[in-house]
């Protein structure tokens, strides 16, 4: 198993303005998948392809397990690339496409023919190893691919949007076929997106980039939960953000003072964040004791949406949207004054932007 470093990668295409990726620093854990994240021209498939030794690093370091591998080709890196495109020989079978890097390794025959009768099954195209890549769906077009990408058995698996030419449930069936094949082989694995569900459902961990720069690498939960940064969180569906002043536990807000648990923000001006599924919408009753982080809103808007209900509401001047249970679309009306409150436990506290 392989663990992948990047020490201090960029790259600056001539005559751009700004790097494609600039000092990006990330350490890859060994045997778990991870996602480069981020907008359209963040540089994400530039990292992939620098790992992958398609692109030349304008500077910094690629190891695998410690050791570089910029001097090394890329046939003799150890890592397979499946792009978004598939690349399939048109005039090549299924088996032939699969085997083809085996047989460039100079794999007799014999053994080519079960090692992809093999790899056939893992990804479930079995029996279909003399069809040509035009008699095949794209769901099975990108299996293929998958297929002779691991066939070699590489060191690192490398995904360009693996899943961005399938319908959803193409694109159901291929995550969990990738996740299935991954864990059964404890390869080391890199897939970039742009969709944030993807990457949370895939990803063991999870690499977001803006402008070709890092702004988060942790575990999925940490980017709902403990985002970073205004920017962080608005990627991830933050809606909801209001200015503070932080004394200790206590918050100073438009809304008046509210209480978190203990933060590594120091005091002073902070933005505080909290999702829309974590506010609690209440029927207005009786004024609420002091300290209970409960605010007066009033109902602009209501969707029902099956799952749940979304809320507009307003307290003071700021919007905010509260998510709840479908069954409180009955309970509230529009206009309606309510209790919202905001559960300690909940708060997240960001540097002002």
């Amino acid at each position: 198993m392989t663990q992948v470093t990047l020490h201090q990668l960029s790259q600056t295409y001539p005559q751009a303005n700004l790097p494609a990726v600039h000092r990006l620093n990330l350490t890859l854990p060994t045997g778990q998948i991870t996602a480069l994240l981020g907008p359209s021209g963040c540089g994400k498939t530039t990292v992939l392809k620098m790992i992958a030794g398609l692109v030349e690093p304008t500077e910094g370091d690629i190891q695998f397990s410690g050791k570089s591998v910029l001097n090394l080709l890329a046939e003799r890196r150890g890592a397979v690339m499946v792009f978004q495109s598939h690349l399939l020989f048109p005039y090549m079978s299924v088996g032939e496409n699969v085997g083809f890097g085996l047989k460039m390794r100079g794999v007799d025959a014999a053994t080519v023919r079960r090692r992809v009768a093999t790899m056939l099954e893992w990804v479930q195209l079995g029996g279909l190893e003399n069809r040509r890549p035009k008699q095949l769906s794209g769901g099975q077009q990108q299996r293929v691919a998958l297929a002779r990408a691991l066939i070699v058995e590489p060191q690192v698996l490398l995904l360009d949007e693996p899943l961005s030419n399938l319908d959803a449930h193409l694109r159901g069936e291929m995550r969990d076929l990738i996740l299935t094949i991954q864990r059964k082989l404890a390869i080391t694995t890199i897939f970039v997106t742009h969709d944030q569900e993807e990457a949370m459902l895939m990803a063991d961990q999870i690499a977001l980039m803006f402008v070709g720069r890092l702004q988060q690498f942790a575990p999925p939960r940490d980017f709902y939960e403990r985002p970073v940064s205004v920017g962080v969180a608005r990627f991830f569906g933050g809606v909801n953000f209001i200015p503070a002043t932080k004394h200790g536990l206590q918050l100073e807000t438009p809304l008046g003072i509210l209480h978190s648990l203990p933060h590594t923000l120091p005091d002073g001006p902070v933005m505080l964040t909290i999702r829309p599924e974590n506010l609690n919408i209440k029927p207005h009753g009786p004024t609420p004791p002091a300290g209970s982080n409960i605010v007066l809103a009033t109902i602009q808007q209501q969707l029902y949406l099956g799952t749940h209900v979304r809320f507009t509401v307003q307290a003071n001047n700021l919007i905010l949207e509260v998510v709840a249970e479908p069954r409180q679309v009955d309970q509230f009306r529009l206009g309606q004054t309510v209790h919202l409150e905001f559960p300690a436990l909940q708060i997240w506290l960001l540097p002002m932007p």
